[in-house]
Order: structure tokens, then sequence, then C-alpha cells
């Protein structure tokens, strides 16, 4: 299987759906490991974003990946086998990093991974608000020079009001032991060691917001068995993702269907995973969906949740 996958938690678990999301986002990249794109964080997600719409990437939406993204440059090299943390693209409330790993010849008929990844972020969004999050490993394939590309794409969501911390993140990233074909029978020591990095993610870029009005859509009542009206209120699209709020009495609703963005040439995007987790007063229940790659909120004229949809009014 050329499109690998690895996954980890990190101090909190994912919610079951943000799971579901995150393996669906990476078994869409499976077929399409080999192809060769360049090895920014920037040309990766402008390759993702003709993927799944089928459209070559606009001006303005490519401005909007670069300005939320950051160089590292960091590598670290064991036994003649180097990982460089390469650059990272920081959204409302996630952040993708890029990974490059060279030092061995690879072969485009499997993944690679790591079998072991911890990773430390301080402060911690997690743990200050009493959420959830959590973040997963996708092998992409192979760079132009044969380096192997792995994506970490990081999430959570607020067990308070939706607030955005602008404040810069401290990271502790290791990995180790390289496998090819990770968590599989075929499942191969490519080279044994630990990398570690230490570094910091500015989130202090403007991201564009944008408030939609209180919304009537349907969720499963799981003591009824059926599809019930539930208003969704504090709604928030942002380039990188979309925020709300309902009562979900005690955990008996859950909203249902796909969580996807409309845009302009007539492509749709879906969300990338998404997680909930209850607010102080116990029955509100706070929730955030990522985009799989930043928007450009000019572009985008609806967002639907299930069968409804809410239209973006211009400005």
């Amino acid at each position: 299987n050329q499109g690998g996958i690895t996954s980890k938690t990190l101090k909190r678990h994912f919610s079951v759906a943000l799971i579901a999301a995150i393996l669906a986002m990476l078994l869409m990249g499976a077929g399409v490991a080999a192809i060769i794109y360049g090895d920014s964080i920037q040309s990766w997600l402008g390759h993702y974003w003709e993927i799944i719409t089928g459209q070559q990437i606009s001006d303005e939406q490519a401005a909007i990946i670069n300005h939320l993204s950051q160089d590292i440059g960091l590598s670290q090299t064991v036994d003649e086998v180097t990982v460089t943390v390469d650059s990272a693209t920081v959204g409302y409330d996630n952040f993708f990093l890029l990974l490059c790993v060279n030092g061995f010849e690879p072969s485009n008929r499997h993944g690679y991974g790591f079998e072991h990844v911890t990773m430390d972020v301080t402060p911690d969004p997690v743990c200050e608000s009493g959420g959830i999050g959590g973040f997963g490993f996708r092998y992409l394939g192979l760079d132009g020079d044969g380096s192997v590309l792995l994506l970490l794409d990081y999430s959570y969501t607020s067990g308070m009001d939706n607030i955005r911390d602008t404040r810069p993140i401290d990271i502790v990233l290791t990995l180790e032991n390289i496998l090819q074909s990770p968590f599989t029978d075929k499942e191969k020591l490519i080279a044994a060691g630990n990398w570690s990095f230490e570094f910091s993610l500015d989130r202090s870029k403007e991201i564009e917001a944008i408030t939609l009005p209180d919304t009537e859509v349907m969720a499963m009542d799981s003591e009824k068995q059926e599809l019930v009206p539930v208003m969704i209120r504090n709604i928030g699209l942002t380039s990188t993702g979309l925020s709300f709020q309902f009562d979900y009495n005690k955990g008996t609703l859950a909203i249902g269907g796909q969580i996807t963005v409309l845009l302009d040439n007539g492509e749709s995007i879906r969300d990338g995973g998404g997680s909930g987790t209850p607010l102080e007063d116990g029955n509100t229940l706070n929730c955030s969906h990522q985009w799989p790659v930043p928007i450009n909120l000019n572009e985008a004229v609806a967002v639907q949740i299930g069968e409804t949809e809410i239209v973006i009014s211009p400005n």
C-alpha cells in the first residue's frame, strides 16, 4: 500500500468521529503517494488542493496557504539517516508539520512512518482548556530527490469558548525507529534510532473569520433512534476550519452528515476531521472541524452540515 498510515494520540484521545474522519482523509491520498511534487508544505497543500477539487489552485488560495506557513528547517542525523522538520502551516486550532527523511533507498511500493512518536506542546491547548485533541501522521510519498515526505496533522477542540490563542507554542517532538509499511503484516524496520527536535510555532498570523447565523440542523437522538432538529449557534468559519456549539442533551444528540464548505467554482472541501467537548455548563457541546487544506474565504459561498446549507453573505 503506497499510502501507509500511522496514527498516534497525544495526551488526550481522539473522539471516534475524529479518528474516522482523519483515517478517511488519509485514505483519500493512498493512490497518489508516488506522485512527485515540491518539498515545501506550501507545495504539498497546493498539490492536495488539486487532488480534492480537481482544479488548479488559484493565486489567492495559494497566498492564504503561504501566509499561514512558516519555515522550521531543523535536521538531525542518526546512523546516516537524516530527519528534517521542514515547515509548518498553523491554523486557528490546528497545525500541519512537513517532515522529510533521507539516507536510505525508499520504494514506491511501500509506505513509511515511525514506530513511536511523542509530542509535547507548551502551552498545551488541550490541558489548559479541558478539551480534546491529538495528532496523526500521513505518508505523502517521495520528493524530487527521492526523500520520504510525511505530514503530521495536529488539531484540538477547546473545553471553553472558542477564543483564539495567539501565543507562540513550544514543541518537543521525538521520533523513534523508521518503519516500512508500518503497522501492517509487511512491516519492516528500516532504521533504528531516536530523532528529537525542539522548536516554536508562531500563532500570531491573522486568520480570516466569518460569523454565520444560528441555524437549525438535524441531529441523531440516540434515545429515540431518530433524527431531530437542533439549533447550532456561535458558528465560526475560518480559513482553517468550522466551529459551533449546540445543546447535546448530555450526550444523547449528535450532529449527523458531512460538513463541507462550498466554493464559487462549484467544488467543495469536506472537513478533514473534527471533535466535540462539553463546556462547563455540562449541556453545551463545543465542536471544531478542520479543513484538510486552508481555504480562501472569498471563494467560499456556503457551508453545508448534513442536508442543511448555510449561505455566506457577500461582504
